[in-house]
């Protein structure tokens, strides 16, 4: 196995082992869930014509409530 392999691998491993709590460190984080709520929301009018703004705002929360992070 050659240095970049090592390096490769080293970095999966410590990947696998954090990967799980920087997902809970990034669904906490107020600028994550506000992008995602924005993208929800320039989601729904480009792809499905709502026009009441109640409705479009309950859709984009409950497009993000059914997001996760893998």
């Amino acid at each position: 196995m050659i240095f970049s392999e090592y390096h490769q691998k080293a970095i999966n491993l410590l990947a696998d082992a954090y990967s799980k709590d920087f997902a809970e460190y990034v669904s906490k984080n107020e600028t994550f869930v506000d992008l995602l709520m924005e993208l929800a929301e320039k989601y729904i009018d480009k792809n499905i014509p709502i026009v009441d703004v109640d409705a479009n705002y309950e859709l984009a929360l409950s497009l993000c409530e059914r997001v996760t992070v893998e």
